[in-house]
Order: C-alpha cells, then structure tokens, then sequence
C-alpha cells in the first residue's frame, strides 16, 4: 500500500504502519501536513514542526487535560502532564528540585557504578540482548535508587513489563495495572515508617493551590516519573545502539566521557523515541489551514516533527554538524518539556560510554535479523540480541 492510502487511517499502534512511519510521515508534510486518521478514536495528526510549535506553546486553545495519549487514562491521571497552567507548574515545581543540574551531578558514581555492575553478568561472554538485559535494566535501577530510593527495587521487572504496556497499548487495563503497582509502592514506604528525600516523600509532602495533594495525586505523580521519562530512556539509548549496528562508524560517536554533549541532540532528533503525544482542542481554532473545533483530539507527532526538511534540512540524515539540532522535539516543548530532559540526556551519556569503555564491534547476533520496533507511545527496537569485544 502506498504511504498515500495510510494517511485516512493511520495508526501508531499497528505495526504494519509503525513499519513505513517515517514514509508515510514525509508524505504527509509534503502534501496534506494536517490530517485526520479514522484509527481509534479517531483524531487529527500534525506533521510539520511550526504547527507543532504553535500547539505545544498555546496551552490556552490546546490543553492537557484529557492526558496525552489517544486512548485516554482514566483516574487517577498522569501529573504534571495531565495537566495545564497554572496548576501544571504547580505539580511541576514539587518535583523540580529533583532535576537541577547539581542534584542530577551528584549521581554520577552511582549511575556508572550501577553501569558497571549491570555489564558483569554478560560481558565476558560477548554477546548481549541490549534492550532488556543492559538498556532497560540501567533505566530502572536508575530510576529506584535516584528517585525512589529503597522503594521497591526489588520489583523493577514488574514496573518495566508494566510501563512497557503502557507505551505500547495506551488501555485502561495496562493503566490500571501500573498504577496498582505505584500504590503498592507507596504503601509501602508508608508502612515502613521511614522518612527519605526522594521522589516519594516529595509527593506525601506535596501541596497544590495551599492544599495537601490528593491520593490519587499523588499516583499519578509517581506514575508518571515511573511510566514517561524513564521508559523514553532505555527507548533512546536502543535507538541509537541500532544505528550503530546498522552503521559501524557511529560507534566513534558515542565514545567518550563527552560524546553526549556533542552527539546525542542529533541522534535525539533523528530516533525521537516519543512518537507522538495528544492535546485537546478547547476551542473551534485552526491549524495549517484545517479547522478545528472544540473537543477534538490532536496528535503532535514528534517522530515527524524533528524529520521536517523546512526546520531540519536534510532531515533523514544524522549531520552531527547540524547548527540546530538541539531545537528537536524529542522531549516536547514549551511548558510541558519533559521534566526530566537533563537527567535522561545525563544518564544516556553515561549509560553507553561505559558499554564502550569496555565494549567494542557491535553487531547483531543474526545479521539478517529485520529489527522488529514497538508500537505505541514510544518506538523502539524490541530486541537487540549483540556480539561484541572486549578492549
């Protein structure tokens, strides 16, 4: 089928479409950059960046308040995303100080310790599946002994099976069953009596508009920190270790203690993990030249976005010269950047200079593999089974 008659029901969660994305995407900013896909519930998909930009940066006409994928949450909803100004920042500045520069430094020898420890299982023996035994392991131990330290480490198989539904089916049931997960964990913390500054306590001590924050506030605050940025981590550092096996000499690019400062904003806009995320219309507007009207449902695909030949020329190129690479879309934009932005760019740059301080010629295992990608949220190899030497 030509990219052409997948536009009308284009869907990010059928993985014959996931598969010519990127070509039906590029059709689409040429020819109709605004258009309207009968894939459930049925919603309007924004390909081009400067149409992106205006949505994200107008909160008033395009809210947050429905939650940010197309099937919806239910309660209790995702916080800070699932919600808008003034209350967003609110919720945003309770979690804040978490991800300043200096909090973010000060992890440093723990993250490369854990690195390090996650490798010793396999690196003797020179072969690795990336994605769950190194990339999504390091995310996770990252996020429980940062974020919520002694909270639950001991379940980050259940938290990643979890948020691993999350991103690639968007129902109530993969919902519901994280979010069960997140009130074990503060549950837990609770009957443990124990005080810690962490995410957790953040929250039990959190306060909106001058009122303590709600249960179900709560959760969904943990949950967000557990089902968004760090499952967008493991996602990233997948995307690029596949460009390496596909493309030898990019290994060079994440060499280093400072490759993540000069290369990963051109891998960020050239993989954007985050496929797309929604906004609700509020009120009859228009976008590109397409009407609008309140209550319906946008899609800001960023995949598309950072592939936009008028922001990006040459955008189906990796150009590590490229002047303007860190204006990507890969973690959103405007108000509702993704919070955690500096601690996953950290822990990405950390996580694949200690793979290749001690790893080197990576290549799959089966050469012929096609590299099945997920559906969903977040596009990502599902597997990346791995040789490599040791230096």
């Amino acid at each position: 089928m030509e990219p052409s008659e997948l536009l009308s029901s284009f869907d990010q969660y059928d993985p014959a479409h996931v598969q010519v994305m990127h070509e039906v995407l590029a059709h689409a900013r040429r020819e109709c950059p605004v258009f309207h896909t009968t894939a459930e519930p049925g919603y309007w998909v924004v390909s081009r960046y400067a149409d992106a930009k205006r949505i994200l940066f107008d909160t008033a006409a395009f809210s947050n308040r429905n939650g940010v994928t197309v099937h919806g949450v239910g309660e209790p909803r995702p916080l800070p995303a699932a919600a808008d100004p003034p209350l967003h920042k609110q919720y945003r500045d309770i979690l804040r100080p978490y991800f300043t520069q200096q909090a973010i430094r000060a992890h440093e020898p723990e993250l490369r310790k854990l690195a390090q420890q996650l490798m010793e299982p396999w690196l003797s023996t020179g072969e690795v599946e990336f994605v769950k035994d190194y990339a999504a392991k390091l995310a996770y131990a990252a996020l429980f002994a940062v974020f919520l330290r002694s909270s639950g480490a001991e379940d980050i198989d259940l938290f990643v099976a979890g948020a691993d539904r999350i991103v690639q089916e968007s129902t109530q049931d993969a919902y519901a069953q994280l979010m069960g997960l997140v009130r074990q964990l503060l549950a837990r913390r609770r009957s443990s009596g124990v005080e810690i500054n962490d995410m957790i306590g953040a929250v039990e001590l959190g306060s909106v508009d001058g009122r303590p924050l709600t249960e179900d506030e709560k959760v969904g605050m943990i949950f967000s920190a557990v089902a968004a940025g760090f499952e967008t981590n493991y996602a990233t550092m997948a995307l690029i270790m596949h460009q390496v096996v596909r493309h030898p000499e990019l290994e060079t690019r994440i060499q280093g203690p400072d490759w993540a400062s000069g290369h990963l904003a051109e891998f960020l806009r050239f993989v954007s993990p985050v496929t797309g995320l929604i906004r609700t219309v509020t009120r009859d507007t228009e976008i590109g030249g397409v009407a609008l009207r309140a209550g319906d449902t946008v899609l800001v695909h960023y995949a598309s976005v950072d592939r936009d030949e008028a922001q990006f020329p040459q955008a189906d190129t990796l150009d590590f010269a490229r002047p303007n690479s860190g204006q990507h879309m890969a973690f959103s934009f405007g108000v509702h950047r993704c919070l955690g932005a500096p601690f996953a760019e950290f822990l990405i740059g950390i996580g694949l200079e200690e793979l290749t301080r001690r790893a080197t010629g990576f290549r799959l295992r089966d050469p012929e593999l096609d590299v099945p990608y997920t559906t969903g949220v977040v596009c990502r190899p599902e597997a990346l089974p791995l040789t490599f030497e040791l230096r």
